[in-house]
C-alpha cells in the first residue's frame, strides 16, 4: 500500500539521496497528516460539544496542533532542500533536526495542556455524556492516527527522517489520548464515575514522557553526536584496503543533516613513495568515498616511515609498554629524532572517552613505561581523544 502511494506521490522515490526527492517524501507526509488533521479535529470538537467530554474536545484541539506540527515537516523538507549558500555553505539539511525538536516541544505543550485540563475536570468533575457520534468519531480517528503514524515511522526509517519519526511519535501519542477519550465515553454509559479527568491526566503523562524521549533524540545530532559506528566501520575498511596506504587516524565526520556528511582523515602512506603516486591515491581515495558511502572527505597526506628498522624497533617496544599501561591506548605520528646521547620520541596518544585519568596522568604513566623499556628515550606525547 505504502509503494503503491509513493509511486501515486513521490515521484522517482526510490532515490532517496536527492534532496528533491525528500522534499517530495515531506510534502506527501505533511500534506496528508494536514487533511486528516483538520477533519478530525472538526468531527472531535463537534463530539465533544455534543458529549460534553473534555478528553473528546482537547483531543479534538491537540489535532490543531497536530495541523501545525505536519505544517512544519513541511516546510523543513522544503527548507532542507535548499542548496549551500554565501550564508549556509554545507547547505540546510538540519532543517528535518529542527522540525523534529519543534515536533518534540509541541508533543511537550499538549501533553501539558491535557494534563492541566485534567486536573480542573477532577477538581471540578462535571459528568461525561455518552454519545455514539463522539464513539465513532473516536473510533475513526484511532484508525487514521493508526495509519498515519504507521506511514510516517515506515518512511522515516526508509529515508531517514528525524522529523517524520517524530510525527510518528506523535501520532502514536495521539492515539493514546484518544483511546483514553473514547473509554471516558464508554464508562459514561455504564457508571457516573468521574473517570474523564483521571484517564486524561494518565494520558498526558504517558505523552510528556514521550515528549521527553524525542527531545532527547532530536537534541544529539543539533549538538554534533557521535556518527554511526557502521559508517565508520565502511569509511575504515575501505580506506585500509586501498592500495599503498599502511594505516590511517584522526578520523573526523560531521552531520550536516541526511546525505550531508563531510569529514577528514590522515591516510598513512610510506614516506619513500613517489609523491605524484601518492598523491593520485589519496585523490581516488576521496571521490571514491563520496562515490560509494556519500562521504565528503579530505585526505591528508601522511607520510609513514616503513622501512626504517630502527625506528620500526622503537615503535614495537612503545606499543608494547602503552598495552602494558592499557590496551585500548593507541598511538599514531611516530617519529625519532636521533642526539648524540638521547633520542626524542614523539607521538600522538589516543585514550578512549572517560577514560579515568586525566591527559596529564596519562602521559606521565606512560613516560615511566616506555623509559624502562627504551632507557634512553625522552618522550613527546600529545594525548587526544577519538571522535569516532
Amino acid at each position: 500500500m505504502i509503494n503503491f502511494l509513493l509511486r501515486l506521490f513521490v515521484r522517482d522515490h526510490q532515490n532517496i539521496g536527492d534532496p528533491q526527492v525528500r522534499r517530495r517524501y515531506g510534502a506527501f507526509t505533511g500534506g496528508a497528516g494536514i487533511v486528516l488533521n483538520v477533519l478530525l479535529s472538526v468531527g472531535k470538537l463537534a463530539a465533544g460539544s455534543l458529549s460534553g467530554s473534555i478528553a473528546v474536545t482537547a483531543d479534538g484541539l491537540n489535532n490543531l496542533s497536530d495541523v501545525a506540527s505536519s505544517g512544519v515537516t513541511l516546510l523543513s523538507f522544503r527548507l532542507a532542500e535548499k542548496s549551500a549558500d554565501e550564508e549556509h555553505p554545507f547547505g540546510h539539511g538540519r532543517s528535518e533536526y529542527l522540525a523534529a525538536l519543534v515536533v518534540s516541544f509541541l508533543v511537550l505543550l499538549m501533553g501539558f495542556e491535557l494534563g492541566k485540563g485534567s486536573v480542573e475536570k477532577i477538581l471540578h468533575p462535571a459528568a461525561v455524556q455518552w454519545s455514539l457520534l463522539g464513539a465513532v468519531v473516536m473510533g475513526i480517528s484511532l484508525a487514521g492516527k493508526l495509519g498515519l503514524g504507521l506511514l510516517n515511522r515506515s518512511l522515516g526509517k526508509r529515508i531517514d527522517s528525524g522529523a517524520m519519526r517524530a510525527t510518528a511519535a506523535d501520532s502514536f501519542s495521539d492515539m493514546a489520548a484518544t483511546s483514553a477519550a473514547l473509554l471516558a465515553l464508554v464508562l459514561a454509559r455504564f457508571t457516573s464515575l468521574p473517570a474523564d479527568g483521571w484517564l486524561g491526566l494518565v494520558v498526558s503523562a504517558f505523552i510528556c514522557c514521550t515528549g521527553i524521549s524525542l527531545l532527547r533524540e532530536t537534541i544529539g545530532p543539533l549538538l554534533g553526536e557521535k556518527p554511526d559506528p557502521a559508517l565508520v566501520q565502511d569509511i575504515e575498511r575501505y580506506i585500509l584496503s586501498c592500495e599503498h596506504v599502511e594505516g590511517m587516524h584522526d578520523l573526523i565526520l560531521h552531520n550536516y543533516g541526511p546525505g550531508r556528511i563531510f569529514g577528514s582523515v590522515h591516510a598513512e602512506v610510506a614516506a619513500d613513495l613517489d609523491v605524484m603516486i601518492g598523491h593520485e591515491a589519496i585523490d581516488r581515495m576521496e571521490h571514491d568515498l563520496l562515490r560509494l558511502l556519500g562521504v565528503q572527505m579530505v585526505v591528508h597526506y601522511d607520510p609513514l616511515a616503513v622501512n626504517d628498522a630502527r625506528l620500526r624497533i622503537l615503535r614495537e617496544k612503545t606499543e608494547a609498554a602503552l598495552a602494558e599501561l592499557d590496551g585500548g591506548l593507541r598511538l599514531h605520528d611516530f617519529r625519532l629524532v636521533d642526539g648524540p646521547t638521547s633520542c626524542n620520541l614523539i607521538f600522538d596518544l589516543v585514550v578512549p572517552h572517560g577514560y579515568p585519568q586525566t591527559h596529564a596522568q596519562v602521559r606521565a604513566a606512560a613516560e615511566e613505561l616506555i623509559r624502562a623499556t627504551v632507557p634512553q628515550a625522552n618522550c613527546v606525547i600529545t594525548v587526544e581523544e577519538s571522535y569516532v
